[in-house]
């Protein structure tokens, strides 16, 4: 952590994820970039599924929020020393891009001794490389497999999902609830697990 570059556990600190998620101007993102045909999610149990909840609190953008985050990362050193590193994007994916170079802007904006680099690279390589954790930060979609809470449940939270295994993310606590929930054959109880999950995901928002 020298300001040239990060180390391969940077993101491990919460301050960080939370420095980074308060830098994203969400209007901008809704109404500049997806000219109002998309929404900001508050969970990964989206509008119309068990389980959503539409009071979950949702990240703003929050400059002074931001700063402050930044400023308790890594005792500190994060904001005296700097960073250096590429986001990615998949090749011919404007909106991506928008997005990526959006959220460069404002953490740049932050501390000058913050820079970020936006890559474009192929999909096929964005795929491969996410997945062998050659990645710092990229840009990704999910779309539903089947119109159940689990097709977003497992792949985003659960530690043997796409994304977990990507990020070295495991929560047992998580585990253990989604499993329960995608064999539970009442659907009240269904519901009621599935609030449980998105309830242990509303911990992450919050100053």
């Amino acid at each position: 952590l020298d300001g040239k570059g990060i180390p391969i556990n940077f993101f491990s600190d919460k301050n960080l994820r939370k420095g980074f998620a308060y830098s994203v101007d969400y209007d901008v993102v809704l109404r500049d970039i997806l000219q109002n045909l998309g929404t900001q999610q508050n969970s990964v149990m989206i509008k119309g599924l068990l389980g959503y909840s539409a009071s979950s609190p949702k990240y703003k953008f929050d400059k002074a929020v931001a700063t402050k985050y930044f400023k308790q990362a890594w005792g500190g050193k994060v904001w005296s020393t700097g960073f250096t590193f590429p986001v990615f994007f998949n090749s011919g994916n404007s909106t991506r891009q928008r997005v990526l170079e959006m959220l460069k802007k404002n953490v740049e904006s932050l501390n000058p001794k913050f820079k970020i680099e936006v890559k474009e690279i192929q999909f096929s390589q964005l795929l491969s490389q996410s997945a062998a954790n050659k990645l710092t930060m990229w840009l990704c979609s999910w779309n539903a497999d089947y119109p159940d809470p689990h097709t977003f449940a497992q792949p985003f939270l659960s530690s043997n999902g796409n994304y977990p295994q990507n990020m070295n993310y495991k929560n047992p606590t998580l585990d253990k609830l989604i499993d329960q929930a995608v064999a539970e054959t009442n659907t009240a109880t269904r519901v009621q697990l599935y609030q449980q999950i998105s309830r242990s995901e509303e911990r992450r928002v919050g100053k």
